[in-house]
This record gives structure tokens, C-alpha cells and sequence, in this order.
């Protein structure tokens, strides 16, 4: 569906906004391991 290129790109942007998500997360909840899991529940 998308040239291998952009389909890597989109899951490295991905990845990166899941890691954003997990850091933001571990500094404004006191389980950032459970909002994580959620989150990438939520997105994959």
C-alpha cells in the first residue's frame, strides 16, 4: 500500500510518539507502566 521507505518512516515516527507518550506519562501519573500499556493497546 505505501512504498517500504515511508511505511519505516511511519513506524519509527510511531514508535517515538509511543516513547513520548510513556515519558510524559511516567512524569504526570504514578503508574506510568499501566497509562503505557494502555496507550500502546490503544494505538496498535
Amino acid at each position: 500500500m505505501f512504498p517500504p521507505i515511508l511505511t519505516s518512516l511511519m513506524t519509527n515516527i510511531h514508535n517515538q510518539a509511543i516513547f513520548v507518550f510513556f515519558f510524559l506519562g511516567a512524569g504526570a501519573s504514578p503508574l506510568p507502566l499501566m497509562r503505557y500499556q494502555k496507550l500502546n493497546g490503544f494505538l496498535s
